[in-house]
């Protein structure tokens, strides 16, 4: 079971390059299709990301001021849970979504020079390093 999710984590984290390979076969050298879905991935995992991480941080504020004795005690079991699974689905998502976005924009440019495939290098790289600038401040701001 270990070795069945990872493995899936893994081609779907990698799975552009099979896409990569069917794509060239088919000598498809007008394709945009990987530039898209590396645009539309990036964009989709920041948004994801920073609102899982805007939820365990909320859990985090919660569990935190129960334990400093700020006031009455408001579900500190369930909020321990939810900061374990919140923050868990926000790196699954940042792995599965933005890094994911890298692999795409990476091969589109492999497969052709259309300028598809450097606005998906910029978007992906944007999003890489926004998310997790954003996702820092947002624990800081929040859980702070």
């Amino acid at each position: 079971m270990v070795s069945g999710f990872f493995g899936l984590f893994f081609k779907r984290l990698f799975g552009a390059r099979e896409q990569y390979m069917a794509l060239s076969v088919q000598n498809a050298q007008e394709s945009k299709r990987l530039g898209v879905m590396s645009i539309v991935s990036a964009c989709l995992g920041t948004v994801l990301t920073v609102a899982f991480v805007v939820f365990g941080s909320l859990c985090t504020d919660n569990f935190l001021s129960v334990r400093a004795g700020d006031g009455e005690p408001r579900f500190p079991v369930l909020s321990l849970i939810g900061i374990i699974a919140f923050f868990g689905i926000a790196v699954i998502l940042y792995c599965s979504l933005v890094l994911r976005s890298l692999s795409y924009a990476v091969y589109q440019r492999k497969l052709n020079a259309l300028g598809i495939g450097k606005a998906a290098l910029a978007v992906s790289l944007t999003a890489v390093f926004a998310t997790l600038s954003a996702s820092v401040i947002i624990i800081l701001v929040i859980a702070g």
